[in-house]
């Protein structure tokens, strides 16, 4: 009877184990949890050379965002991603701007 008991603890310690973080990439080995993501802001030097191109062309192609993402140094999805929630930012902009009561005098 002790001996079924050791076979069964030493099978469920190994299989929890595998549920433990891997120490070397720093992610779970379970699919369910979550990813950390660290969030690092644009430097305002970047974002203003950004603002600049935005100014251009508010839709760059995807060949344009890799080449902008190449000069600045920065992710290609960072990019991609500055240019849609600046997009969404004026889009929202003129529809308030388009909602407002004009004022009769």
């Amino acid at each position: 009877m002790a001996n079924s008991n050791a076979s069964t603890t030493s099978t469920s310690s190994s299989s929890s184990s595998s549920t433990y973080p891997n120490t070397a990439t720093g992610h779970s080995s379970t699919p369910l949890e979550a990813k950390t993501y660290l969030r690092r802001p644009i430097q305002k030097d970047h974002k203003n050379i950004l603002k600049r191109l935005f100014k251009k062309d508010p839709s760059p192609l995807p060949a344009q965002v890799r080449w902008i993402a190449n000069e600045l140094g920065i992710e290609k999805n960072k990019v991609k991603v500055w240019f849609q929630n600046q997009r969404a930012q004026l889009k929202r902009r003129q529809n308030v701007i388009a909602l407002r009561p004009s004022k009769s005098i």
